[in-house]
């Protein structure tokens, strides 16, 4: 897994789209679509109404292909990973698929088309022009380029400015040590000081706390865990000094039926390392002073300075068994026109990979980027990615509930987590 800071650059796109025919690198002929075809888009949604988002792209692309229709479905996060292998094993995967890194479709990239295969030498190196080649590996399974990076986001710190005002703070905590205070003396009256580990989405998102003390989920070629040392330790002491010695974070499960995202617009907790789609919410809060800044630091330098925060990239994959490559191709070709990856980031608060497309972005926007591309730790696809991941979750659940003390749930992790590696 990669641990250096990212610097995200971008590419052009072709403007100009290619017949719809063709000899794909070499020499497998690509399919020709003489009648009527109906392409299936899958992806995770990123706003309330993501089919409004892709109404505009979808509306242009088949005015100018009259004979390809698009399907796009939004697929919850949650079940996606579950959704998208039971569509593979069936034979029946959809035509297109969002690749984010990050654990949501690790188990059915390496079933994708390799995009140096998929494209001849010309339309690749087209695609390639102005990207960052250290990029690419995370792209890769199996020695697999499964996509080209169309854009990026990721998380960062963020907190109720009235709410750090009432309590006496006139700036986010800058140290780990700094967040238990903040944490301790914003606890009250029923609220928190600090949000839970997770996402809306029931994704866990636990590797802050890891980042903070220096460790990965991952060793660099994610052959093994990279938590089961004493640093890791460190980190699973202070979550359970946030959750159950100071009683300052927000239990698992306290608002059943309220995303946390609702939570902490109503003032229900002052702070929360979260994503950056957080944004789109605050359009529907426009009385709510939202504060963005770098992840409190630990005292892990090898990572992002003890500042690491999540971020991920995304592309667009083919599944090998695409029965219309020509038509699917073309689709991909269309979504990296400037004018489409501009659109669809600002809708997203996302930043385009492609450096020659300029969006406007908000200030919020722009700190979440600022941070994300400053400290950002990328994923890298891995089979068992999400395994690894829960079995953290899992034992800081355990934590978090009284069943056992952060030895235990450190020693728990990490027993669950290689076990993970090796099925």
């Amino acid at each position: 897994m990669k641990t250096k800071k990212l610097v995200f650059t971008g590419f052009v796109v072709l403007l100009l789209l290619i017949p719809l025919t063709g000899v794909i690198a070499g020499g497998t002929k690509e399919s020709a679509n003489s009648g009527p075809v109906t392409l299936r888009m899958w992806k995770g949604p990123h706003t309330p109404d993501d089919n409004a988002v892709f109404a505009p792209v979808i509306k242009d692309f088949e005015a100018a292909h009259p004979n390809i229709t698009i399907e796009y479905t939004p697929i919850p996060w949650d079940t996606m990973n579950e959704k998208y292998t039971t569509a593979f094993a069936s034979g029946n995967p959809p035509d297109l698929i969002y690749g984010f890194t990050g654990g949501y479709v690790d188990n059915v990239v390496g079933k994708c088309w390799d995009y140096r295969k998929l494209f001849s030498k010309a339309e690749f190196d087209q695609l390639m022009t102005g990207v960052d080649p250290g990029l690419l590996p995370e792209f890769t399974t199996g020695g697999k380029l499964v996509g080209i990076p169309f854009f990026s986001a990721g998380a960062a710190f963020v907190y109720n400015i009235d709410m750090l005002k009432a309590a006496g703070f006139d700036k986010p905590p800058d140290t780990v040590a700094d967040l238990v205070t903040y944490s301790k003396a914003m606890t009250k009256n029923g609220n928190y000081g600090y949000g839970q580990l997770s996402y809306d989405t029931g994704e866990a998102k636990p590797e802050f706390f890891l980042y903070a003390y220096g460790c990965n989920l991952f060793n660099m070629d994610m052959t093994d865990i990279d938590y089961n040392r004493p640093e890791g330790l460190q980190a699973f002491k202070l979550i359970d000094q946030l959750w159950n010695k100071d009683h300052s974070a927000v239990p698992i499960g306290l608002y059943p039926g309220t995303t946390m995202t609702d939570a902490f617009f109503q003032g229900k907790f002052a702070m929360w390392f979260t994503h950056s789609q957080i944004g789109v919410n605050l359009k529907d809060n426009p009385n709510f002073k939202l504060g963005v800044s770098k992840m409190p630091k630990g005292p892990g330098t090898a990572l992002a300075g003890g500042r690491g925060t999540y971020v991920g990239s995304a592309c667009w994959c083919i599944p090998e068994s695409e029965k219309n490559l020509d038509a699917a191709k073309a689709l991909v070709k269309f979504m990296y026109q400037p004018k489409y990856v501009g659109m669809l980031a600002e809708s997203f608060n996302f930043v385009p990979s492609n450096k020659d497309v300029v969006i406007k972005m908000d200030a919020i926007s722009k700190a979440f980027a600022d941070v994300y591309r400053t400290y950002g730790v990328s994923y890298r696809f891995g089979s068992h990615v999400n395994e690894v991941k829960e079995a953290v979750w899992r034992a800081m659940q355990a934590l978090q509930s009284g069943a056992i003390g952060p030895d235990v749930a450190w020693q728990q992790a990490v027993k669950e987590g290689k076990a993970a590696l090796q099925k």
